[in-house]
């Protein structure tokens, strides 16, 4: 008979392989276990991530990365330090994997996947706005996805570039670093003025910040 899961707290699990075991620590609002589990501990707790394996590989979370209680995370998904995943969003790594650096923010409503041969890979220090999809691309470090924004298979976001909100990033297509890139489909139509460089790096640092601070307030 299976030793039955004793939920001590949110952020506190057994693993699916050691269930009698002492329990290992997550950042608080995460939990790794079956339905059932799952179902008891929201009962119990309210929501929490959805963290799971998929073909036998399971997401990994850097320190001090939060995700919030109502976001998921299956398969292969890679989610650095000091980075977080915020309510709702969707990050599916089944076909091929899914890399999020570190201090990056995937916000809510976000999806993430993959294409198989087209990894979704996101750099250091990007920010990724609200309901954004990101679809076996790549973003480079420092980038901003703005808010509805989508960007397609094989797609390439160059260091520090800004992909305005709204706009549609075809599959192939190549923002090249420092610049503005707008319209459906999107096009590269100014660079980055130092302002909005300073008011980007500012933005991603707050996200850091307030991550530590959601981290804090559920301990």
């Amino acid at each position: 008979m299976r030793p039955r899961l004793t939920l001590k707290h949110p952020g506190v699990y057994n693993d699916e392989q050691t269930r009698d075991a002492s329990p290992r620590k997550l950042p608080v609002g995460h939990i790794r276990s079956s339905l059932t589990d799952r179902i008891v501990a929201s009962l119990i707790y309210g929501p929490v991530a959805i963290i799971r394996s998929y073909n036998g590989v399971q997401p990994e979370i850097g320190p001090n990365a939060f995700v919030a209680e109502t976001a998921a995370l299956v398969g292969a998904v890679r989610v650095g330090a000091g980075s977080s995943i915020w309510y709702s969003a969707t990050l599916r790594g089944d076909v091929d994997s899914i890399t999020v650096g570190a201090r990056t923010s995937i916000q809510d409503g976000c999806v993430l996947h993959c294409e198989r041969g087209a990894p979704c890979v996101v750099g250091d220090d990007v920010t990724v706005g609200h309901n954004v999809t990101l679809h076996g691309c790549t973003v480079e470090n420092g980038a901003v996805i703005g808010i509805g924004a989508t960007v397609l298979n094989r797609a390439v976001i160059g260091a520090g570039a800004v992909v305005a909100a709204g706009a549609l990033v075809t599959e192939g297509a190549v923002v090249p670093p420092g610049m503005v890139a707008m319209g459906v489909p999107a096009k590269a139509v100014r660079e980055v003025t130092e302002a909005e460089k300073n008011r980007f790096r500012a933005n991603a640092e707050h996200y850091v910040l307030l991550a530590q601070e959601f981290l804090a307030d559920s301990a």
